[in-house]
Formats: C-alpha cells, sequence, structure tokens
C-alpha cells in the first residue's frame, strides 16, 4: 500500500508538470491583403402586414375587440383583446405600419359628431358628439393573460416626469386630426427601427415579427346603459 500512495503521487505529480509545460504559441503576421465586399440593393422596397384578433384570456382567435367587466365609475382598462401583427418591411426610406382611427369617415359606424381633437376613440351611439379616449401599446411577446399595466398614457408636451407605466401606452389618434404628420412616430407602432416599444418620438428598437398590440380605453366619462365603438379601428402600412 505505501508503495501505491508513492506511484500515484508520482503521477499526480507528473501530470501537473506535463501541463504546465505546455508552450504558448505565438501569433505573427507575414502579410495581409485587404478586399471590398459591397451589395447594392436598387429596388422600392415593401411594407406588408396581416392582423389576427386573439383573446387575452387564452391566446385563442377572435373576431373582433372588446371590453368586458366595466363597472362604473372607472378609468383606464384593457380590453379583452389583443392583435397580433406580423410584418415585413424592407423600404429603407420611411416606411412603416401606424395605427389609427376613421371615426368621422363616411363609411364609420357610429359616425363621430365631436370635435375633430377627440375623435380617436370609442364613439358613444348615442351621443355620437362624445366618445371615449383609447391608446395603444406595441410589445415584442404576449404579455400575460392580462396584459401590460393600464395606465394614462404618454403625452410628450404634456406630462413631465408622468406617471408609472405611462410611458407604455400612446393616445389613439384619428385620421382627421391633422396636427399629426400622417406618419408621425406617435401614429407608428413599427418602422425599419423596430417597433415603438416606449412613448418618446425615438424610442424605437429591433423586435422580431411577430409583434402584439393591446389596446385601452378610458372609461372615465362614460355612462350606462350605453353602447361605445368604432368600426374604424385602422392598422395601416405607408411609404414616404
Amino acid at each position: 500500500m505505501k508503495g501505491l500512495k508513492k506511484h500515484m503521487a508520482s503521477l499526480l505529480t507528473m501530470g501537473l508538470i506535463i501541463s504546465a509545460s505546455i508552450p504558448a504559441h505565438a501569433f505573427t503576421s507575414v502579410s495581409s491583403v485587404s478586399k471590398t465586399a459591397t451589395a447594392q440593393l436598387t429596388g422600392v422596397g415593401t411594407v406588408a402586414f396581416s392582423v389576427t384578433v386573439k383573446k387575452m384570456l387564452d391566446n385563442s382567435t377572435a373576431a373582433d375587440i372588446a371590453w368586458s367587466g366595466v363597472t362604473l365609475p372607472m378609468g383606464w382598462k384593457n380590453a379583452d383583446h389583443y392583435v397580433q401583427l406580423d410584418s415585413t418591411i424592407t423600404a429603407a426610406n420611411g416606411g412603416g405600419i401606424r395605427i389609427i382611427t376613421a371615426n368621422k369617415d363616411a363609411t364609420a359606424s357610429p359616425l363621430y359628431t365631436g370635435p375633430n381633437a377627440a375623435a380617436g376613440g370609442l364613439v358613444d351611439n348615442t351621443d355620437t358628439t362624445k366618445s371615449l379616449a383609447l391608446a395603444w401599446s406595441i410589445k415584442d411577446g404576449i404579455v400575460g393573460s392580462t396584459g401590460p399595466v393600464s395606465a394614462k398614457p404618454f403625452e410628450p408636451a404634456a406630462d413631465g416626469a408622468g406617471q408609472v407605466d405611462q410611458f407604455q401606452w400612446l393616445f389613439m389618434t384619428d385620421v382627421v386630426n391633422v396636427a399629426l404628420a400622417p406618419n408621425a412616430p406617435y401614429r407608428t407602432a413599427i418602422d425599419t427601427r423596430g417597433i415603438h416599444f416606449s412613448g418618446g418620438d425615438s424610442e424605437f428598437g429591433g423586435a422580431p415579427s411577430p409583434n402584439y398590440v393591446y389596446l385601452e380605453a378610458n372609461f372615465l366619462t362614460a355612462v350606462t346603459p350605453r353602447t361605445y365603438s368604432t368600426n374604424k379601428l385602422i392598422v395601416e402600412a405607408y411609404t414616404d
């Protein structure tokens, strides 16, 4: 046994000596040649997308977007559904996808008859001069079974520090509101930079398709019994 222990110790010592004696390999550049590689794309580019309405509860497909469980008085509340947005954008110069309403369009039902500044929302079916504000948020993944935390949306000119979670939401605007450019960042969900992940005009970032659009409505001024709706919630591709 003494001899065996001594022999094992010798092997271990030998192993350490061997591993420590492996020389480092130096790298020496003898010569090099540089070449240029270029792929020039000259096409106009396109913006394409598809939308699928899904239930937040179980992610199954649905036909339309709706709210349930509204008990007044109530403020901002998420819809029961979200929109899966599959998109491809290859137009480098100003291609994108925007989210708006068109509640003063001739085919809108109900047809909103109130001030333009408040047109982007759910229209009161009884008194069409009134509406409930809508807001949207786009994410790179599904946000549980209840969606993002409901909050007053981000307003660049008015909010300052604002409130917790407001950065996630942007007010829905109507196409009739010409104070904003057709392709204004506040209206744009996706462009060549990625998704509009926060409230600031430059806060776009990469997020592979598909992406997920959530909606909330403000029931603070709602009355009951009453129906509020729009048939002109529009997801629209554009190029400049």
